[in-house]
């Protein structure tokens, strides 16, 4: 049995360490697990979390890169997201 996985909270987490940092911010976000956390909707919360940090009108904007090992299907998915 497996653990929980927020990706919102993970990328949320990553921003909040860059401060306010004049370099080019970058997540290589490594995750073998599909989103299963906040309740709700998880998937639309990494999304949302992901769209905030990558915003273009942010004074830096961040890269992100997810790194994923998932099954087929579930790659796809989480792949067109981030």
């Amino acid at each position: 049995m497996g653990g929980y996985t927020n990706t919102a909270e993970a990328i949320e987490k990553c921003q909040h360490t860059f401060g306010n940092s004049d370099r080019q911010n970058v997540i290589l976000l490594v995750t073998d697990g599909v989103p299963t956390r906040p309740s709700g909707d998880p998937f639309q919360a990494a999304i949302n979390a992901a769209n905030d940090v990558k915003n273009p009108n942010r004074s830096n904007p961040t890269f992100l890169q997810p790194v994923l090992s998932l099954m087929r299907g579930v790659t796809l998915k989480m792949q067109s997201i981030l």
